[in-house]
């Protein structure tokens, strides 16, 4: 796209921003990425920094979506230096919680949860917790819950009521729910976590925003197959495989097969299993999407667990380690970055080993 030259410099940022958005709400990420290069670069040579940050954390997701984790990592930075020259608080927060957000995703826990609280620090008006960033952030509290107590306080009706009453942004409400839904299944609150479930998918099909629906799909499918309706699971997962494959969003098509890769062995299929763990083990090292090493562990055991030796000879990278191998990586991995959520995953499908 090129924007008409005859507009002022301001003009065309403002052009570039409202159409890059619209492109990414549609799903045609590719193509805003270069709006939105094109939109930090104009932004920072007129020293609008306030654009030049919202722009750089707009490009940051596009890059997550698509894969690019290393480009958003720097991206990232560069959105909080734009912030702190704009001497703009709300964006200095924001921007702080969007380089969390990748560190997340890299799997780099510790260094995550410092900059989420360094950007909490400056919240005066708890922006952070009810906003989209905000979700990552109780994402990680999710998977750094250790007991019961933790949970609890990610699920409370309150936190709920808290949250939603002060905004009226429908992806946040949609990730807020979500965020309950998943810290009610964790205790173990089966029909509160299904009705969570049922209210995110609903506040996000209000808001109509491509890029973000895959997430909602993949976590109720989950759901689903943690409760064995697997015809549920399964109609979530081709929702959100329509999506994550017209968009190109790599770091969902990880999510998608690794839990379509446990459908499928609850199915017996265990072709498209062992396909799937192939492609994920792949894609995580090409995108840096270290966020999913101890998970992809834990299906490679589930592999090693339930299929037999005449997939050795088209599968001899996975049956070179035992199923017990790959727990006691995955076990390794969750206790060096913390991530004590998947825990109660290996309870739930390796009892005997916990």
């Amino acid at each position: 796209m090129i924007v008409d030259s005859n507009l002022t410099e301001e003009n065309q940022v403002v052009i570039l921003d409202s159409t890059s958005y619209c492109l990414m709400a549609l799903g045609r990420l590719e193509e805003a990425v270069e709006l939105r290069k094109t939109e930090v670069d104009l932004s920072s040579r007129l020293k609008n920094w306030e654009f030049a940050a919202g722009a750089a954390r707009n490009l940051v997701d596009l890059y997550l979506y698509l894969g690019l984790v290393d480009k958003a990592y720097s991206i990232a930075q560069e959105a909080i230096k734009y912030a702190s020259f704009s001497e703009d608080v709300h964006s200095q927060i924001v921007s702080q919680s969007y380089f969390a957000t990748v560190l997340y995703s890299k799997g780099r826990f510790d260094e995550a949860l410092v900059n989420f609280e360094q950007a909490e620090q400056l919240d005066r008006e708890d922006y952070l917790r009810s906003s989209l960033r905000g979700y990552r952030y109780c994402t990680l509290l999710l998977d750094r819950a250790k007991d019961k107590e933790a949970l609890k306080s990610l699920s409370t009706q309150e936190s709920l009521q808290s949250i939603t009453k002060k905004s009226d942004h429908l992806i946040s409400i949609a990730l807020d729910y979500v965020t309950l839904a998943r810290a009610c299944f964790s205790l173990n609150e089966i029909d509160q976590s299904e009705q969570y479930f049922q209210l995110a998918i609903q506040s996000s099909q209000k808001a109509g925003k491509m890029n973000d629906a895959p997430l909602f799909y993949l976590y109720r499918a989950d759901f689903y197959l943690t409760q064995n309706q697997l015809d549920l699971a399964l109609a979530d997962l081709n929702s959100a495989w329509d999506i994550i494959e017209r968009c190109s969003m790599k770091l969902y098509q990880i999510d998608y097969l690794l839990i379509h890769g446990r459908y499928s062995l609850v199915t017996k299929d265990f072709d498209t299993a062992l396909n799937h763990y192939i492609k994920a083990k792949q894609l995580i090292q090409e995108t840096g999407y270290h966020l999913r090493d101890a998970e992809l562990d834990l299906f490679a055991a589930k592999l090693r667990q339930d299929c037999g030796e005449e997939y050795r000879s088209t599968n001899t990278d996975l049956y070179a380690k035992t199923a017990d191998d790959y727990l006691q990586k995955a076990k390794q991995r969750i206790a060096d970055i913390g991530q004590w959520g998947l825990l109660r995953v290996i309870e739930r499908d390796f009892p005997s080993s916990s």
